[in-house]
Parts: structure tokens; C-alpha cells; sequence
């Protein structure tokens, strides 16, 4: 679980840097891009914590 932990922390700040961005000037950000990367984010999110259901209940997320 701690593996799982550390990802979902990453993954936290992964977003946390992407909303910098907004923020640069030097920086072009597509509206669509915050959609996205939120999905892509949230995807993330779900394999880890299924990574997790199958390591505590390996019968019922085979």
C-alpha cells in the first residue's frame, strides 16, 4: 500500500504543477487541455486503486 500511496501523491502533484502552468505566461494552455489532463489524471487514480482491490480481495478483481 505504501508503493500505491507514494503514486497517488505524485499524481497529486503532478496536477498541482499542471495548474502552475496556467499561471506562466510563456505558457499557451488550450481550454481543453485542463479537461484532459484531469481525465488522464483520474485514469491514473482508478488503475492505482484497483491495483490495490485486487492486491486486498484478489478473488473478487481478478
Amino acid at each position: 500500500m505504501t508503493r500505491e500511496k507514494e503514486v497517488m501523491n505524485l499524481l497529486t502533484s503532478a496536477w498541482n504543477s499542471w495548474c502552475m502552468l496556467e499561471d506562466d505566461p510563456n505558457k499557451t494552455i488550450h481550454p481543453d487541455d485542463d479537461v484532459d489532463f484531469r481525465k488522464a489524471i483520474h485514469d491514473a487514480q482508478r488503475i492505482v486503486a484497483t491495483v490495490s482491490c485486487r492486491e486486498h480481495n484478489p478473488e473478487l478483481f481478478k
